[in-house]
């Protein structure tokens, strides 16, 4: 007959058993070759302050898929962010094999000690948004009801440690891997890559050395960036004609993306021109009605928006972390 002790330790094992199986069985839904078998990588934190994040990043998914790329997209966890990755990356880069691989990160970038950072949310640090949530907490103490739970989970969210990565980890990653890597990064401060420190303690294999690495950054390593690139990376791989042209390297993506963000420049700074001519006529009014005030005020804030807007365009551009041996200088294709 069993003791007590010895009942409650087989009901204990039987409870540990019972929640592996359930973690295995939710983990067995999830294909583990999904990042192996992939061509493309989309890189994202699970918690983010981006409204036209998820929008974009689905364009891109939906645009690199309808050229036949496989696409596999992977949340960032918000603890040991890291950790969770590397062996996702690692099984996404594990293929010894002639073929490209692309890994796309969109998302908040940051510069720090020499150092590019990935990471998921800018934390509030302005008194008025502090005080407003502030506010709304003490308004909501007391109150029941999803809509108040909702709301309160999402202020914690909101406030939550931020999540980082840095380009090192990732850089030291993607360096040994055995095929050509381009790496897409859609994110402020992103030409810091280039300048970044070299992942410690480094040696390319002789094997890895056959294959390009390649990265194509959104702005410079001081600059700001404002949702411009990922658009501009749809409308140029929409604007590929395979059956004509199947060959499109790194270079070529650059320069069409280049292209679009210019003549989209354009367009606004002839907007901005007609917007100053009116204004300009609108001034030399000496009484003014009140619709014609009310229609300098709104050119007034077309003006500032315009400038805005204009601040907001920024040159992509590409650097090679590793020339591919094979080729000597010869550019490596993107797509084949």
């Amino acid at each position: 007959m069993e003791d007590k002790d010895s009942k409650n330790k087989n009901q204990g094992r039987d409870r540990r058993d019972h929640a592996l199986r359930r973690r295995h069985s939710t983990e067995a839904k999830v294909p583990i070759d999904e990042e192996a078998d992939a061509d493309v990588l989309l890189l994202f934190f699970e918690h983010n302050d981006i409204p036209e994040l998820k929008k974009e990043r689905s364009e891109v998914e939906e645009a690199f898929k309808m050229k036949g790329f496989k696409v596999s997209c992977v949340e960032i966890t918000m603890r040991a962010s890291w950790v969770a990755l590397r062996p996702r990356l690692n099984r996404f880069l594990s293929v010894e094999k002639d073929c490209r691989k692309i890994i796309y990160y969109h998302g908040h970038g940051g510069f720090s000690e020499n150092e590019l950072l990935l990471a998921s949310h800018n934390l509030p640090d302005d008194v008025a948004t502090l005080q407003r949530h502030i506010q709304e907490l003490l308004g909501m103490i007391g109150k029941t009801g999803q809509k108040y739970e909702d709301r309160v989970k999402a202020l914690k969210k909101r406030y939550q440690e931020a999540a980082e990565i840095k380009w090192s980890d990732i850089k030291g990653e993607v360096l040994p891997a055995k095929c050509d890597v381009l790496v897409i990064l859609d994110c402020c401060h992103s030409g810091a890559a280039s300048i970044s420190a070299n992942p410690p303690k480094f040696e390319a294999p002789d094997a890895s050395e056959d294959y390009a690495k390649e990265v194509i950054y959104a702005t410079h390593w001081d600059s700001d960036t404002s949702n411009k690139m990922s658009p501009a990376l749809c409308k140029a791989l929409k604007g590929w004609d395979q059956g004509k042209d199947p060959f499109y390297s790194a270079n070529r993506l650059v320069r069409e993306m280049a292209t679009i963000l210019a003549e989209q420049r354009l367009e606004v700074e002839q907007e901005l021109t007609e917007a100053v001519r009116k204004l300009e006529r609108l001034n030399y009014l000496k009484n003014p009605s009140k619709a014609q005030e009310l229609e300098q005020a709104k050119f007034e804030k077309k003006q500032r928006d315009l400038e805005e807007e204009l601040d907001c365009y920024r040159q992509p551009g590409r650097y090679e972390m590793h020339k591919s041996r094979r080729n000597g200088t010869k550019e490596r294709y993107l797509f084949r």
